[in-house]
């Protein structure tokens, strides 16, 4: 059964700066949503990301995070792609790991996080990529939390990156770290998306925006 996600106001701003980028004849945006600590939000932000901008794109979420399945948050078929799956795809094929979505314009793809360092994905990502954006306006790609293992391939395919902040259990000097890591890992941060905030944005992360 399809759970309710609340979509908080804020994301819609986020949207139309993503939208912003895929303009100029680019064939597409790849978004990456990450946190510094497990259960921040990831996953429902992604879905509610994802659902706002396929009401104007054709949108592909990706959950590639090691916690609870996004098929379940949304209710649909689980359909995990493996390493030893990709090694073998045809990218032709590709269709037959795509699940489509309730929503129009949304469709979902799930990748075995365990596995995502594994080094197939940096030999085929770059054609994935090619292959997904043919058909995509927006790919949104759920990378769970800087707790887990991240696959340094993200760091070539990923335009944008966005932070998942518990605002009510995650510290500023914690963000700063993860700032700080997620730069050495060449993934600069385009934003923040904050939950539950009781005080203002720092300006490390919103270039000085409140």
């Amino acid at each position: 059964m399809l759970q309710s996600i609340t979509i908080p106001q804020s994301l819609r701003r986020i949207c139309r700066d993503i939208l912003a980028a895929n303009v100029s004849g680019k064939s597409g945006v790849v978004v990456g949503l990450i946190s510094t600590l497990p259960h921040e939000g990831v996953s429902t932000i992604s879905i509610g990301l994802a659902r706002i901008l396929a009401e104007s794109s054709r949108v592909l979420l990706i959950d590639a995070s090691a916690g609870r399945p996004i098929s379940d948050l949304l209710g649909v078929e689980s359909h995990i792609l493996k390493a030893e799956d990709l090694a073998q795809l045809q990218l032709a094929n590709l269709r037959d790991w795509l699940v489509p979505c309730p929503e129009p314009n949304l469709d979902l793809l799930s990748i075995d996080a365990d596995q995502a360092a594994a080094t197939i994905w940096d030999k085929r990502w770059s054609e994935l990529k090619l292959t997904m954006l043919q058909h995509y306006q927006v790919i949104i790609v759920d990378l769970g939390s800087l707790q887990t293992q991240l696959s340094p391939f993200w760091s070539a395919c990923i335009d944008q990156t966005y932070v998942v902040v518990d605002m009510s259990s995650t510290r500023v000097e914690t963000l700063q770290e993860a700032r700080k890591e997620l730069d050495i890992l060449q993934m600069p941060v385009a934003g923040a998306i904050l939950n539950r905030r009781p005080y203002a944005v720092p300006a490390f992360l919103s270039n000085g925006r409140s």
